[in-house]
């Protein structure tokens, strides 16, 4: 989660300016951006984004007539209600639509005033059990849920809209070493987690969709986005973060694949199928990719400050380090997911992919062609979303494009089934005075390939991983997910199926009692790997 943009910097601006150009030299209307695509997604929530603006900039002060006796400074708001929630409603959906323009925070100011005077909302001075007890009371003393509804929707989505607001303009940081973002975004989780709890025998219907789980996904993901801004500015980074951020990604992964459809008329038709997957993009397919994509980051982090390994030589000196064997196979795993379970025109599964690729070439053991193909995939998938966001909205230093052309320098001139060694770095103190191929990266890729997957071992073999899930989301009918493998190049994949074939081969061979391994480890790079 970044700055919150100008309407001049807007990608979906951006996108909404090209349907306009592609209409006018005859294109079809509504033929692009296509059923699925990310910048299908960014149009959709700016249209419901700008109707809200508008709805906000009728919020106005006005002075109260003197037959109302108001005391002085007293002022009249007038607006149309249910803005705050439209704002949100959006933000939820994706925060790259959001904008302000100049004005606008003093509008929704106005807003929260007026809302919370005509809802009798509970406030903030109250912690989120308390704050449930209190409307569930006055639902016992016979308020109806007519009355509540838009009340307990004003606690949840003022609090949201509160972390939004302080994530976008300020950075101070509360004494407990929090932001104040994330204690506003956990609010809302929790204020929701508990409504749920306590309503939950109350007909969805009834209390309304702030509490189903689709809406609960968005706000977790917004969490979760802005406990790694918190990590990122935390010295020394903590473990309890990493342990929020984690759950929060096992918690949409699972809480997607336990409903992973939306409850709504199946894809027959064209006009069923446009409503089905609208849908079915931001509430399911999204957070489902973002879960994965936080159990990559949690691992990733755990397997490079908490349990990194350093590496004996056989002189018995300390070698170099490199990261947790299984922690690091499991991030690049979950961020492989992650990135495969979003559209190829998504920034953030690009993003994705990078890191995928800095966690496979930390850990070793995986096969060249496999590498070409992931950093294949984000450099093509960049040209996508270029245009709307900049082609260096991923920087040049990010760490999976530094780890990749560092280990592809390396290994040129190998072939795809070559196996490449870590990417390791020495420690302070530590005197370099070792065979690096020999005495440190043969004995780390010899016993990564001996221990089972199970405790993090094996080939990681990521487009395997990439390319199950595209035929999960094929078998889905997700349209244009069958054209993702035939859309890059040839040679690409003509490497990648070779050494599928030979990952297929050494395994079998191995079940038997064979050489699989042996003739695995006389594949390895012979590039000494240094960081």
């Amino acid at each position: 989660m970044g700055k919150i943009l100008s309407v001049n910097d807007a990608p979906a601006k951006l996108i909404s300016r090209e349907i306009d150009r592609r209409v006018s030299k005859g294109g079809k209307p509504g033929a692009w951006p296509p059923l699925c695509s990310a910048a299908r997604r960014l149009w959709l929530a700016d249209h419901q984004y700008t109707d809200a603006l508008r709805q906000l900039s009728q919020f106005q002060k006005h002075e109260l007539p003197a037959a109302a006796n108001a005391p002085p400074g007293a002022f009249g708001i007038s607006g149309p209600l249910q803005t705050l929630a439209d704002l949100t409603s959006v933000a939820m959906e994706d925060f790259k639509v959001v904008y302000f323009g100049e004005g606008d925070l003093e509008k929704l100011q106005l807003c929260y005033m007026l809302e919370q005077q005509q809802r009798n909302a509970v406030g903030d001075s109250l912690n989120p059990v308390q704050t449930i007890l209190e409307y569930n009371t006055r639902l016992e003393n016979g308020a109806s849920w007519d009355i509540i509804r838009p009340a307990l929707q004003l606690s949840i989505r003022a609090a949201f809209m509160n972390g939004i607001i302080k994530d976008g303009f300020l950075e101070p940081r509360l004494p407990n070493g929090s932001t104040p973002a994330v204690e506003d975004f956990r609010r809302a989780v929790d204020l929701t987690e508990e409504a749920r709890r306590v309503f939950a025998n109350v007909p969805g219907h009834i209390r309304g969709r702030t509490l189903e789980k689709t809406f609960l996904r968005g706000l977790k993901i917004r969490l979760a986005e802005s406990l790694i801004k918190l990590y990122n500015h935390t010295e020394p980074p903590t473990l309890t973060i990493i342990e929020e951020i984690k759950n929060i990604g096992d918690w949409l992964v699972a809480s997607c694949e336990s409903s992973p459809l939306p409850e709504v008329d199946p894809p027959n038709s064209p006009e069923t199928a446009e409503r089905y997957w609208d849908l079915y993009t931001p509430h399911w397919g999204y957070p489902r990719a973002m879960g994965h994509i936080f159990r990559g980051m949690a691992y990733m982090q755990l397997g490079l400050h908490w349990n990194r390994v350093q590496l004996d030589s056989r002189t018995g000196k300390k070698g170099p380090s490199t990261g947790n064997m299984r922690d690091l196979r499991v991030a690049a795993e979950e961020y492989a997911q992650g990135a495969a379970w979003l559209p190829d025109d998504d920034v953030d599964g690009t993003n994705a992919l990078w890191m995928a690729v800095f966690c496979m070439v930390r850990r070793g053991a995986y096969y060249l062609g496999d590498l070409q193909l992931m950093r294949t995939m984000a450099l093509h998938e960049q040209g996508l979303w270029g245009p709307w966001f900049g082609g260096d909205y991923i920087p040049a230093g990010h760490s999976g494009k530094l780890a990749s052309g560092e280990a592809l320098r390396q290994s040129e001139g190998a072939d795809p089934e070559t196996i490449c060694s870590p990417l390791v770095e020495w420690g302070e103190g530590v005197e370099v005075d070792q065979d690096i191929l020999g005495e440190v990266l043969m004995p780390y890729i010899g016993r990564a390939l001996r221990t089972t997957e199970r405790e993090g071992g094996g080939m990681l073999l990521l487009g395997k991983i990439v390319r199950g899930v595209w035929e999960e989301r094929r078998k889905l009918g997700e349209p244009g997910v069958g054209g993702l493998w035939e859309g890059l190049p040839g040679r690409v994949r003509e490497n990648w199926e070779s050494v599928w074939a030979t990952y297929e081969k050494e395994r079998l061979e191995g079940r038997r009692g064979g050489g699989g391994v042996t003739e695995s480890l006389d594949k390895i790079s012979l590039a000494e790997r240094l960081m």
